[in-house]
């Protein structure tokens, strides 16, 4: 599923509980498609769980008397025992193993605070057993729980992570992303993972109770998959910079990759595999006074979001217009066999009875579902759309004015350290960005994707453009040596250096 509640950083996490258990359990990280008995692809169904860690997340999500405890004044034991008492007679902590390995309650505090100040989607309004931490060890990734219950829940992780891992798994970078994981995250036993293993006690040495497969993922291949690989290999490559700040980065990307992924494929089902993609128009101005170029941005957004109800209506007319249908249409009891199939292939239900008779028929049931399909509601793959669109930083929405694709800092980011090596010419870059993720912000790149037909935003795109490489100088990303010469660089590439001018005319 594509779920608007489960944010980018959610995703990732998703994805990497796959990892986690596959390592876990001593299996290759990425196995690969699947194979059938006779040697042809099939799909690959990957079984994976997640740890629950009950009592660590009841310290750092639930505990809400640990610091007014360790700021009473009062003395060690004391402490101690005021924070015993309330968490009452069945408490979810291991409270022996926390005392001996803590004996000063300040020292708890102080850990629980530390590690707190990992939490991932930190401002985040979601229940405490649905938030979580930075990825840095096989201690800090667990699964979303239930309030009451306290069993694993699907609430908010509900497979867009499953279908990233399928993404990368059918890469051909599968092998290298594994090992990056493997080296950068689970085994890495980081200091943040050794204070949470503290924290949890035996806790970290139980059996994991969960255990799930992946969802599906129809296409065997698509170049949305070796993109997003790409992505993953660039950022967690990153040797000069901490794998704690590179997530962030990780995770505005693979958002970004994911609503690529949707757009293609809707273009795919409206239009065909030769379907033009309509461009990411990223307004770098960030005015409101309604100029062209924020216009075609805010149309551009709007065009994305139209074509994804248009390709669900497509896919279920390709259907209505099937031999299969029609052979439906005029079979005996057309309307049950109507119902029981729709509700079969397209995993839509109404309650329409059981008489044969008293039923709506089968053209009349598939035009129902058409029109369903076209409005809009909540947890589709149209609001996941918006949803991932604002928390990943690439749209600007204003009352009154409308919405469109304005980047923040983060996004742009997040784009350098993904696709910059060495020092590369600011033109190189915006194709670069153009070629990859069809993102426009240059009047070059306007011309291409639009066949050359926007003469009258020319001077826009080129305002645009100077506002983009005044954002990347600003964020340290970005060096102009002459009127005709700037140069972008990535300074935590493990190849980086500190340019000379030397290096920049080499570049040149």
């Amino acid at each position: 599923m594509l779920y608007d509640d489960q944010s980018p950083w959610l995703a990732v996490l998703e994805t990497l509980h796959i990892c986690f258990s596959r390592a876990r359990h001593q299996r290759p990280i990425f196995p690969g498609p699947g194979v059938d008995a006779n040697g042809q692809g099939e799909h690959e169904w990957v079984n994976y769980d997640a740890p629950l860690a009950l009592g660590l997340r009841h310290l750092l999500f639930n505990d809400q008397h640990i610091d007014e405890i360790a700021t009473s004044g009062v003395e060690n034991s004391a402490m101690w025992s005021n924070w015993i008492e309330e968490l009452g007679a069945k408490p979810p902590v291991d409270v022996p193993h926390l005392r001996k390995t803590f004996p000063q309650f300040q020292d708890l505090a102080n850990a629980v605070a530390l590690l707190r100040s990992g939490q991932v989607d930190g401002n985040s309004s979601r229940r405490p057993t649905s938030r979580h931490l930075l990825p840095l060890g096989s201690s800090m990734l667990f699964a979303d729980v239930k309030e009451v219950a306290h069993t694993s829940d699907r609430r908010f992780m509900r497979r867009t992570g499953e279908l990233m891992y399928l993404m990368i798994n059918r890469s051909k970078l599968r092998i290298e992303i594994a090992t990056l994981v493997q080296n950068e995250l689970i085994g890495a036993n980081s200091p943040w993972n050794r204070l949470a293993r503290k924290l949890m006690g035996g806790e970290a040495y139980e059996d994991v109770p969960r255990s799930l497969n992946t969802g599906f993922l129809p296409l065997p291949y698509h170049e949305a998959y070796e993109r997003l690989a790409e992505d993953w290999r660039a950022i967690l490559s990153l040797k000069k910079m901490p794998v704690a700040t590179s997530l962030a980065s990780l995770a505005r990307l693979s958002g970004f990759n994911l609503l690529l992924y949707i757009v293609e494929r809707a273009v795919e089902v409206v239009e065909g595999a030769d379907g033009h993609v309509p461009p990411y128009v990223l307004d770098m101005v960030g005015s409101t006074s309604g100029n062209g170029l924020r216009k075609l941005s805010e149309g551009m957004y709007q065009r994305h979001r139209r074509l994804l109800p248009e390709a669900m209506r497509t896919f279920v007319e390709v259907y209505r217009d099937s031999e299969e249908w029609e052979a439906i249409e005029v079979s005996e009891q057309a309307s049950m066999t109507a119902r029981n199939t729709l509700e079969q292939r397209f995993l839509w239900k109404r309650d329409i009875g059981s008489d044969p008779y008293n039923m709506p028929s089968a053209s009349e049931q598939i035009e129902v579902l058409l029109n369903e399909v076209q409005k809009p509601r909540s947890h589709s793959v149209s609001a996941m759309y918006v949803a991932h669109s604002r928390q990943i930083g690439a749209i600007t929405a204003r009352a009154g004015v409308g919405t469109w694709y304005a980047p923040n800092d983060e996004l742009i980011e997040a784009l350098v350290l993904a696709n910059v090596t060495g020092p590369v010419e600011l033109d190189s870059f915006l194709h670069t960005l153009f070629k990859r993720y069809r993102i426009v912000i240059g009047a070059q790149e306007a011309m291409l994707a639009f066949n050359g037909e926007l003469p009258e935003v020319d001077a826009s795109f080129r305002e645009n453009e100077r506002s983009f490489e005044d954002r990347l100088r600003m964020l340290g990303f970005l060096e102009r040596k002459s009127d005709d010469c700037a140069f972008v660089f990535n300074p935590f590439h493990p190849d980086s250096a500190m340019l000379t001018d030397d290096d920049l005319d080499d570049a040149a």
